[in-house]
């Protein structure tokens, strides 16, 4: 009776967690450790032109800012590549790749290579006490209210896109990467 009761719990999971309407739904592909934070959705596609750091919560206009409160946007990195990650302090998969983060930047900003590390939904004190406690040189954005990782319909940490120096996406990963797989996506944005 419990193994009926199970299957039959599964089962009903599964329906309502299914999008409605919009045509067949087709699951993503999500690295090891992928940590899902809500419904799974497509997201932006590979060829698309990346949109901005903005969103909405409420109904009102939400743009992301670094960690002293200035604004960031992604057409102040027109001309350079640009891979962005949403993270989070607290997320166990997150904290696992930033060494591996923190040595590509140190490798390739030199070749115009923009990191921005979308923190979401969390305080900018937590956010700055942590990047310096790992020594974290790259761009920081707070996502306060998690409506720029809605414009790019994340649903999961840490998710990447990278972006060529035209703006649009050549790559994307949800979960933690390699340091090999970091290489692998990074060469579709950076010049050879």
């Amino acid at each position: 009776m419990g193994s009926v009761l199970a299957v039959a719990a599964v089962g009903l999971a599964w329906v309502l967690t299914r999008p409605l309407g919009g045509g067949p739904w087709v699951p993503l592909t999500t690295g090891p450790n992928f940590y899902p934070i809500g419904q799974e959705r497509p997201g932006l596609l590979v060829g698309q032109r990346a949109p901005d750091f903005i969103g909405s919560a409420g109904g009102v206009p939400v743009v992301l800012t670094d960690l002293d409160g200035n604004p960031i946007h992604l057409a102040d990195f027109a001309g350079h590549p640009v891979w962005i990650v949403f993270w989070a302090t607290w997320c166990v998969p997150c904290q696992q790749e930033i060494p591996d983060l923190r040595a590509e930047h140190e490798l390739h900003a030199p070749d115009g290579l923009v990191i921005v590390a979308i923190n979401r939904a969390e305080a900018a004190d937590v956010v700055r006490a942590y990047a310096e406690a790992h020594g974290l040189e790259y761009l920081i954005g707070l996502d306060r209210t998690a409506a720029v990782m809605d414009t790019y319909a994340g649903w999961g940490l840490p998710t990447h896109y990278f972006v060529d120096a035209d703006g649009i996406i050549r790559a994307r990963f949800l979960g933690p990467m390699s340091r090999q797989q970091m290489d692998a996506h990074l060469a579709t944005i950076l010049e050879p």
